[in-house]
């Protein structure tokens, strides 16, 4: 990561591209960016409509200071790996030591998944996401305390999660939900808070979010990538790391050696904890004895670490399931499972999970400090040629439209559409004059003689308008590109693209409620205080 050359990842040359075309996109004034300005020869290709945005918007920091993509993408994948470990060792202080808290952070961190994300498969859009999994939840023990405005830290964490990467936040939102009703025990008034963070949260990603659901139809998305899990799914003996002929237990795709150790230490625990729990309280219940030897908050304390061990344990399970094939039936029954796309994006769920339960045992297991540095060491030990020789040895190239399967062509596309040809053409020789171009934008204009079909070269998309005089003119779709008709005569052309009105009515939810949120912060800053 420290050396000046970008290291080889299957998808880091993609987002290269992406950040070059969004940073241009935001110089020509273009916010949010929907369109790339420049690949396939400024065909203008909808690269970004129902793309995830927030990390771009976060590389375009660095794009305006250096104006290189490659720092750009290192530095946030870099400082999001980072501050991932921050907020993971804040949530945890908050029910445990700091040995405990330090040491489920580094395997948060350091399991092998958490590389596959960074090195071998160079994905930003998930990188970013993990980064606000732990934010979300420290926001959420904010809310149970009754913190000064942990409402807003909620909101902002929600909407920076579905920003980054829409469906990490599904893939999670089931922990979201039973972490605070489980295992926090939230009261009813503390829940409608939850619910009204969350809202906000999803009315500030509006801009993204209502394109994604209402325009990707506009797009060969859903038959090009839903069916891309059936040829993704890990075998058991690869996420254990079992030898086995034709097994790469050296791919960071894997659950890692620390979590199956700290699934089969929790399992233990659980089950000796509730026995010995059984065993205690019958023997003083047929002696007649009050259980009254313990106070009330420490069998309060023992009751939740047994109740979140469970918990954690079966969401470890539950996604462990959902990654191999066994789970196929659910995949190809059930539609937004599909849209996850690659079942080992549950992986992200184990790794926090085991991060959980790595905090509890520390906390509740004899030697204390000798456990934390052992799994620390083995941690870090058993990943370290993840992160110091990374095992992706080549870039994966990336295609004329920044798209590993061509899932942002819109539904008109033919094999004609991306044709070299000029940028205007017509059917009857018409002259054309006073030719300007831009990326987002042409005009000129034209003495027709006939009734004339001009194309142009810009794909079409919903938001690309036509004025013939300045007046709004019926567009036809031809090979996937801009036609209209001209009568004889003289007209002056426009084409040009803009927000559709359901991009335009998202933008503007994500506005008003941005202005909302920063007006009560600053002028009715009690309304978001306990």
């Amino acid at each position: 990561m420290l050396k000046e050359q970008l290291y080889p990842s299957h998808d880091a040359l993609y987002h290269i591209g992406r950040i070059e075309e969004f940073h241009k996109a935001f110089l020509l004034g273009q916010i949010p960016p929907r369109l790339a300005p420049t690949i396939l020869d400024s065909i203008g290709y909808p690269l970004f409509v129902v793309n995830y945005q927030l990390p771009y918007y976060f590389a375009e920091i660095f794009m305006q200071i250096f104006g290189n993509p490659s720092i750009a993408f290192k530095s946030i994948m870099s400082i999001t790996f980072m501050l991932s470990a921050v907020f993971a060792f804040l949530v945890f202080r908050n029910f445990s030591s700091n040995i405990a808290s330090l040491t489920g952070a580094i395997v948060f961190s350091y399991l092998p998944y958490r590389f596959a994300n960074i090195y071998q498969r160079g994905s930003l859009g998930e990188s970013v996401a993990i980064m606000f999994v732990p934010l979300v939840i420290l926001a959420i023990h904010k809310v149970n305390r009754c913190t000064k405005f942990s409402i807003v830290l909620l909101t902002l964490s929600i909407f920076g999660l579905i920003t980054s990467h829409t469906i990490i936040f599904l893939i999670f939102l089931p922990f979201f939900i039973l972490y605070p009703i489980c295992i926090l025990k939230f009261k009813k008034r503390m829940i409608a808070r939850l619910i009204i963070a969350t809202i906000w949260g999803v009315l500030l990603s509006s801009f993204q979010l209502l394109p994604l659901i209402f325009e990707k139809k506009y797009m060969v998305f859903d038959q090009n990538l839903l069916g891309l899990f059936d040829d993704h799914f890990i075998s058991i003996p690869q996420l254990l790391r079992i030898p086995m002929e034709g097994i790469n237990i050296g791919t960071p795709i894997q659950v890692g050696i620390t979590s199956i150790l700290i699934f089969f230490l929790s399992t233990v625990f659980l089950i000796f904890k509730r026995n010995s729990q059984t065993a205690f309280y019958s023997e003083r219940k047929n002696s007649g004895i009050n259980a009254g030897g313990e106070t009330n908050f420490e069998r309060r304390s023992e009751n939740h670490s047994l109740q979140a061990v469970g918990i954690y344990l079966f969401l470890a399970l539950i996604s462990f399931f959902f990654v191999t094939k066994f789970s196929i039936f659910f995949w190809e029954n059930f539609t937004i499972l599909a849209y996850v796309l690659y079942p080992w994006r549950f992986l992200s769920v184990i790794v926090t999970a085991i991060a959980f339960l790595t905090v509890i045992l520390v906390d509740n297991l004899k030697l204390k400090k000798l456990l934390a540095v052992l799994i620390i060491f083995l941690s870090v030990y058993t990943s370290r040629h993840y992160f110091l020789k990374p095992t992706q040895l080549k870039h994966n190239p990336p295609t004329a439209t920044l798209t590993t399967q061509s899932e942002f062509d819109s539904i008109w596309v033919t094999e004609k559409t991306f044709n070299a040809r000029p940028i205007v053409t017509n059917t009857s020789d018409a002259i054309i004059s006073n030719f300007i171009n831009s990326p987002f934008s042409i005009s000129f204009k034209t003495n027709t003689k006939a009734p004339t079909k001009f194309t142009v070269r810009k794909m079409y998309f919903p938001g690309w308008q036509v004025k013939v005089n300045g007046k709004n003119h019926s567009i036809e779709i031809i090979d996937g590109l801009i036609s209209f008709d001209l009568l004889s005569g003289s007209w002056q052309i426009e084409v040009k693209f803009s927000e559709s009105p359901l991009r335009r009515t998202a933008n503007l939810i994500t506005v008003l409620s941005f202005a909302v949120l920063i007006f009560i912060f600053v002028k009715r800053p009690k309304l978001l205080q306990p």
